[in-house]
């Protein structure tokens, strides 16, 4: 039993209930205050568990199903959680993992599924910022039909090509660094142009391959401060579904801030583990810089609090160092490089 408590308490620790960990903490310490579980909680000492990749074999287990989520492996995905439920019940789910599985069930047209995901998150992580995520998508969900019927009379938009959000001017307006924490962002609400979650049109793939240029493979890279640049958000192994959500989240995070209006979205494939998000251009590497230092904090938990920091990073990139790294497709001696420039900054 002592065992069971110290897990739990790991688990409750690692989710953020730090109240629920600390009654755990106070039986285990008064019922078997001689365990080796309840030593290992004394502050001061080391939890065995700190590394639950190396020494939890069940942690281990649903991450790798929330990485089968998220390259695009559902039916595997799906399958193992089952397996895994049913030998260890909700102990080691995270909110990120429920709000992705809640996400493809939506996609399947599996709303119970999906609500039964969704009210875990608000119920076992109310003070996540998923969990208000999940309270506006089972308001969306409940209107569904009537969602979809506005949307089927709706003309549908022009497929072809790359999507590239398209900015409102064609001025570009220096990003402003503001100290006020903006507005959560909101689920893909259906508007014209735009993709639903629960709209009954085909998920379209929005991700265009780079096209082959002709850019000699052993050029090199050349930094110009003066440039146009876009700040570069790289992807790794993150399926086309997650891919065209973390491009509509930046681009609900542009809108609510008037500086940032202007700034139009790019996504583009560059091989076939990794995907980047080109948000620009700016005027100059400065800007990209000050937008860059801006919002890559508010990336995890504002922005896309569905992804975990394994799979993304920032970067910056100017036109000319782009149109070599898609010939070059290595994205990290291209990353080499520019943090050689800019150390500490990404």
């Amino acid at each position: 039993m002592d065992e069971v408590l110290f897990l739990l308490h790991y688990c409750l620790k690692r989710s953020g209930n730090d109240e629920q960990a600390q009654s755990l903490f106070q039986q285990l310490q008064k019922n078997y205050p001689e365990s080796k579980y309840a030593s290992q909680l004394i502050p001061g000492k080391k939890p065995d568990l700190d590394k639950p990749a190396k020494s939890n074999p069940v942690s281990v287990e649903y991450e790798n199903i929330y990485e089968l989520f998220i390259e695009g492996d559902f039916e595997q995905a799906v399958a193992r959680k089952k397996k895994a439920d049913s030998l260890y019940g909700s102990n080691y789910w995270t909110p990120q993992l429920l709000y992705i599985e809640a996400i493809y069930h939506i996609r399947q047209r599996e709303d119970g599924i999906a609500m039964n995901a969704l009210h875990s998150i608000i119920n076992k992580y109310p003070d996540h910022v998923l969990s208000e995520r999940s309270r506006q998508l089972i308001s969306v969900l409940g209107r569904r039909k009537e969602i979809e019927e506005e949307l089927g009379k709706l003309p549908n938009p022009d497929d072809s090509g790359m999507v590239v959000q398209t900015p409102a001017a064609t001025q570009v307006t220096p990003p402003v660094v503001s100290s006020n924490a903006p507005a959560l962002n909101q689920p893909n609400l259906p508007k014209q142009g735009q993709d639903s979650l629960i709209a009954k049109r085909p998920v379209l793939d929005t991700v265009k391959k780079a096209p082959a240029l002709n850019v000699p493979v052993n050029a090199t890279y050349s930094h110009r401060e003066d440039q146009p640049h876009y700040v570069m958000l790289i992807l790794y192994k993150v399926d086309k579904v997650w891919g065209n959500e973390t491009n509509s989240a930046f681009t609900r995070y542009n809108r609510e801030k008037p500086a940032n209006r202007n700034l139009a979205n790019t996504l583009i494939e560059l091989d076939q583990d990794t995907k980047l998000l080109l948000i620009g251009t700016f005027e100059n590497a400065s800007l990209a810089v000050q937008y860059l230092t801006e919002t890559r904090p508010l990336a995890p938990s504002r922005i896309v609090p569905w992804l975990t920091p394994s799979k993304y990073s920032f970067s910056l990139i100017s036109s000319s160092n782009l149109e070599l790294l898609k010939q070059k497709k290595a994205v990290g001696e291209y990353q080499m490089y520019i943090q050689g420039i800019y150390q500490g900054k990404f």
